[in-house]
């Protein structure tokens, strides 16, 4: 009798891995249609994963860099990554250089991010200083 217990306990087990194996492969299927909700919804979808620097604002656009050191900024309107020249001049942020992680571009085309403390802001495109938001919205 124990042994058909182990049995049905290690089948149990299976079935799980199962339904867990079966649920990681809707995730990324879903990737798509959330991807066409956000662009639908007039936000553009953003490919970046991971942590950047922010480091000032230029011409309306956050200024990031890389860790390999390459400056960018995110087209408000497309989420596209566009490249800065090294020698770019922009307005450096008066609260201090930040490690954040982008999160989205809002219907306004500001990049909102967060940063090691999970405080979610964006930079006023113009002063470069900090709007806080709540986030998850």
């Amino acid at each position: 009798m124990a042994r058909g217990a182990a049995a049905t306990g290690i089948m149990n087990g299976v079935r799980g891995v199962r339904h867990l194996v079966a649920a990681l492969m809707f995730v990324p299927s879903m990737m798509g249609p959330l991807r066409a909700a956000a662009q639908a919804a007039g936000r553009p979808t953003i490919s970046l994963t991971g942590t950047y620097t922010v480091l000032g604002v230029s011409n309306g656009h956050t200024i990031y860099k890389h860790a390999d050191g390459q400056l960018f900024y995110l087209e408000p309107k497309s989420g596209a990554v566009k490249a800065v020249a090294s020698g770019h001049k922009y307005r450096k942020i008066t609260h201090g250089v930040e490690q954040v992680t982008i999160l989205e571009i809002d219907q306004q085309g500001n990049v909102l991010q967060k940063n090691a403390k999970g405080i979610a802001f964006y930079l006023n495109r113009r002063t470069g200083d900090r709007v806080f938001v709540k986030w998850p919205k």
